[in-house]
């Protein structure tokens, strides 16, 4: 008896499967992208600010006051010409009115070409045609104070590293259904700074909140809903949840352009974050969590619930086959010659064998994934058009067909394991053949291979997460994917350094990325397939899953269970008293 046969009994594919998909999983998963700040930290055009001049035209203000950058060739954002720009206004007063070649004359023989240039003393004009405000330009996080940029971006990586495993500890301590109130309450925090004190440190306390819960605010209701469905609709739940982050990725772009400004922006995370502390009561806690936990009343009252919402008739036997989990479990404890616990430890991640290697394999590949994904992001600037909306939209509806592809191919003879080892594969080969293909730099190609790795690796991020939660038995399922997102955000601390890499050359940061996805490709072909098979309740059980299989298997199509299995108890749980379906009883029989 293992719990996915009762969760068959009372509906494992119905009406509470896909209100759980569309009242929690979905809508997380969509608006999950919302905090990452890629917005907040935008840092538009600028120029230095010259009272006198601010009744002319941006371009006739770019032509009086910003000089060339020799180091980069560009208008300068932090310098202007160090001159009386009331008495060269007075000169040139009859030709500001038109921008015709008697003022590019002027321009080009002033002493503009040879005056000294001075630092911003009168603050900064921002380009608004994208945004009309943001934290940049709030606080001023230019010139001399760009480094605030780079310093709230670290800890916002820092905020993943310490709150992932922290919240994903209290998960699996706690339950998932306090931990997802407690990272929706932390949420709320994050927003305050914009709406209500728009100060500097308050800012950077809330960006290093909104960090601490990128992961945990899509992984949390992500478990809640593999618990609680079956073989097939964990694929579903896994999929759909990962088209619906790249549709939020996708309306990110609409709402940042209907919006603008970080306040306005801000007060749509707030709104939508308050909705799901409303409907709190509706999010239910994991059966398969309460039961790991001994809590046999409490999951037999969350396993009614389901069936009745199922419309179905709560089986007489439920609390037995429940007692029936536990009975099974110690069997199987006595026949190992592992010591007596009572309790999995977050240490059994690492020090069990058989689970350790499985936390080992996971986690690179979740590295390379984050390397992989963060990687190319960051290194698209030979896209044709140079915005920033457009350039993240194309990049989000790339993943798509990726998605969708992928979520047709794991329920195929290949599974999990050989689809994950093929889209990371892809994008390895895509990454490293602009060094392999001796010629000179070509913005197309360069291009197309930067596309074809997104494809790879968005199928893998996908794959990785569906493939990682089914390994991770249910007592350490968040600690261990907690655990995973905290190292894997080391690539996103290293990302940025191997994109530097690029003035060296174009090709090496794809080459670099391209190795690791390779490294990680090999890896993962050694984890164990999960389609259809029982997943894993306790460590001793995650370190033994997948022992019997050949290498090359393949993806059983078949799930493992059946209404045969489903009907059979425990000899040691004796069913002396048929169960009542009234949850005012179960505490007698218990």
């Amino acid at each position: 008896m293992k719990f996915e046969d009762i969760l068959q009994q009372i509906g494992d594919e119905n009406r509470y499967q896909n209100f759980l998909i569309i009242l929690l999983l979905l809508p997380t998963s969509f608006f999950n992208v919302f905090f990452e700040g890629m917005f907040l930290l935008s840092t538009p055009d600028h120029w230095c600010r010259v009272p006198e001049l601010e009744h002319l035209s941006f371009e006739q203000q770019h032509s009086l006051i910003r000089p060339i950058d020799l180091n980069t060739g560009k208008p300068s954002n932090c310098e202007h010409h160090g001159l009386k720009y009331s008495d060269l206004l007075m000169n040139i007063s009859t030709l500001v009115d038109q921008q015709n070649d008697a003022f590019k004359s002027f321009i080009m023989n002033s002493t503009l070409q040879t005056s000294t240039k001075i630092e911003c003393n009168n603050g900064w004009i921002y380009d608004q045609s994208l945004y009309t405000e943001t934290a940049v330009t709030w606080f001023n996080f230019v010139c001399g104070r760009s480094y605030y940029v780079n310093l709230i971006m670290s800890l916002t990586a820092i905020g993943l590293a310490v709150m992932t495993p922290l919240i994903a500890n209290l998960s699996d301590s706690i339950g998932r259904r306090k931990a997802l109130l407690i990272t929706l309450i932390i949420a709320e925090m994050s927003c305050l700074s914009p709406i209500i004190f728009k100060d500097i440190y308050s800012f950077i306390i809330t960006r290093f909140l909104a960090g601490g819960i990128l992961c945990v605010y899509y992984q949390l209701p992500f478990v809640i809903t593999q618990e609680l469905v079956s073989h097939k609709y964990r694929t579903l739940a896994s999929c759909l949840s990962a088209i619906f982050y790249s549709l939020g990725s996708c309306s990110l772009t609409l709402a940042l352009k209907l919006t603008g400004n970080w306040v306005t922006f801000t007060w749509v995370q707030f709104i939508f974050t308050l909705f799901f502390i409303v409907a709190y009561k509706w999010i239910p806690e994991s059966p398969s969590w309460l039961i790991s936990k001994k809590r046999y009343d409490e999951a037999y009252e969350q396993l009614v619930r389901i069936c009745r919402f199922n419309k179905r008739s709560v089986p007489d036997d439920l609390m037995i086959n429940i007692m029936s989990l536990e009975s099974d479990e110690d069997k199987l404890k006595s026949t190992t010659d592992m010591k007596e616990k009572n309790e999995d430890s977050f240490f059994d991640l690492f020090l069990m064998p058989g689970l350790r290697a499985k936390t080992l394999m996971i986690t690179i590949v979740f590295l390379a994934c984050i390397i992989g994904y963060g990687g190319i992001n960051s290194n698209t600037v030979n896209l044709e058009a140079n915005n920033q909306l457009y350039n993240y939209l194309l990049l989000s509806f790339i993943d798509l067909p990726s998605l969708f592809i992928c979520w047709k191919l794991i329920n195929t003879r290949l599974g999990r394991r050989w689809t994950n080892v093929i889209t990371m594969a892809i994008c390895s080969i895509a990454l490293i053949l602009p060094a392999l293909i001796k010629r000179q730099y070509d913005e197309y190609f360069y291009t197309a291979c930067t596309m074809i790795a997104k494809f790879g690796v968005a199928g893998t991020f996908m794959i990785i997460y569906q493939h990682s939660s089914e390994l991770y038995p249910t007592t350490l399922r968040n600690q261990g994917l907690g655990i995973t997102a905290t190292i894997g955000s080391i690539g996103g601390i290293l990302t940025p350094q191997i994109v530097y890499i690029g003035k060296y050359g174009a090709w090496i940061p794809l080459f670099i990325i391209g190795i690791i996805c390779l490294i990680a490709s090999i890896i993962a072909s050694f984890l164990p397939e999960t389609l259809n098979e029982y997943l894993p309740q306790r460590a001793h059980e995650a370190a033994q899953f997948g022992s019997d299989k050949k290498y090359f298997s393949m993806a059983n199509l078949k799930p493992e269970h059946s209404m045969t299995t489903m009907m059979t108890i425990n000899s040691d749980v004796q069913p002396t008293k048929i169960i009542s379906n009234d949850n005012s009883n179960f505490n007698n029989h218990h």
